[in-house]
């Protein structure tokens, strides 16, 4: 729902599923990786890397989540 959501370009509902999301489950790290890349998105670089920083604290083994993330900050820049 959340990808479906993003591929509509219907940003503002993407959000509202990331934040319900984090929310109900917040170590859900896919969430934080992709909120981040909705700040992105967004034009909100900051909070991507608060995003980022939340994932760098987390993903002890280099998750893939924070690749992904770090990946499209790097892009931005």
């Amino acid at each position: 729902m959340v990808l479906q959501a993003e591929n509509l370009e219907n940003l503002e509902d993407a959000e509202l599923y990331y934040n319900t999301g984090l929310e109900i489950e917040l170590n859900m790290m896919i969430f934080f990786a992709y909120q981040g890349e909705l700040y992105l998105q967004t034009n909100r670089y900051e909070k991507a890397l608060e995003n980022l920083a939340i994932l760098t604290d987390s993903c002890i083994f280099n998750c893939s989540e924070k690749k992904e993330l770090a990946e499209a900050v790097k892009k931005y820049d």
